[in-house]
């Protein structure tokens, strides 16, 4: 049976080149050990209220988590990353959450066009990133 669980809030939404993260951080959180991050983050100017989910279900002895980040950008403001990427999410709380690590698979990105309507609604983008892993959302430090 799956298990579904929401962050409420976001304040800061920020990329992270995969190869910049340590090796096996979700097998150090998996033993509780403390995680954080160093590296160039780039930030990303979000409008509108992101959506951040994770599900968890049971898969071969364990658990399975598959974590997506919705978020809505303007045009020319995000761009699909050419390198393997991770990112972080820092909540209403100023709690930063890692989603992806430096060992593959990698995140998942999707971007859907929104032209906006005649009446002046602005042309945005809406970006969705789905990362799916044994420990898929790692509370860490920046």
């Amino acid at each position: 049976m799956a298990n579904t669980s929401s962050l409420p809030g976001m304040r800061a939404i920020f990329t992270l080149p995969a190869s910049k993260i340590s090796p096996l951080v979700a097998k150090m959180k998996l033993a509780t050990l403390p995680t954080s991050i160093a590296g160039p983050l780039q930030s990303i100017p979000f409008t509108g209220t992101p959506l951040l989910t994770v599900e968890r279900k049971p898969s071969n002895n364990g658990t399975l988590e598959t974590a997506e980040l919705t978020f809505t950008v303007r045009r020319g403001d995000f761009s699909v990353p050419e390198v393997p990427t991770a990112f972080i999410v820092v909540d209403i709380a100023g709690y930063p959450w890692l989603i992806g690590t430096r060992e593959e698979p990698y995140p998942a990105v999707t971007v859907q066009d929104s032209f906006g309507s005649p009446s002046g609604d602005s042309n945005v983008m809406q970006v969705k990133v789905t990362y799916e892993a044994e420990k898929a959302l790692i509370d860490t430090v920046i």
